[in-house]
């Protein structure tokens, strides 16, 4: 019965290792996610003012000067579509990371409560196993006494 009792427990162990590598790949993507996110957030800030400014150019302007500033603004908006694929890319990462974490949790409480039935059981054949050897110890002590010894 201890052996399996240790089994067990080397089995629930590793569970919480999986567990804990689980949870540790969770938030590495999680910051990966937000270095992406701001990334993201500054070059949309870029983007927005290099459009504002283009808009803004009134007055004599160079054909050339236009068109270089407007490949710069095309340029910053790929950039920009790039990132959202990357950010879309790396929040799927997330949620399979957090669907692994829900998986070993669940799988570990799942281990925790036949480790627990199994202590229960265990606890119970031993008070059985306490409870014949008073018997035993009572009829022994009861048999003397009728018998007079």
């Amino acid at each position: 019965m201890k052996k399996f009792s240790f089994t067990f427990q080397y089995l629930l162990d590793a569970h919480r290792a999986k567990e804990q590598a689980a949870e540790h790949a969770l938030r590495m993507a999680g910051s990966a996610l937000a270095e992406a996110e701001q990334a993201l957030a500054a070059m949309s800030e870029t983007g927005a003012r290099q459009t504002r400014a283009l808009e803004q150019m009134t007055g004599v302007v160079r054909p050339l000067d236009y068109s270089i500033y407007r490949e710069s603004v095309d340029f910053i908006h790929q950039q920009i579509a790039a990132l959202k694929q990357v950010c879309s890319s790396k929040a799927e990462a997330v949620e399979e990371c957090r669907a692994a974490l829900r998986k070993e949790v669940t799988s570990r409480r799942i281990l925790e409560n036949l480790c627990d039935r199994e202590r229960v059981e265990w606890a119970e054949a031993l008070r059985a196993e306490e409870q014949k050897q008073m018997d035993e110890l009572a009829v022994v002590r009861w048999s003397r006494q009728e018998v007079g010894v």
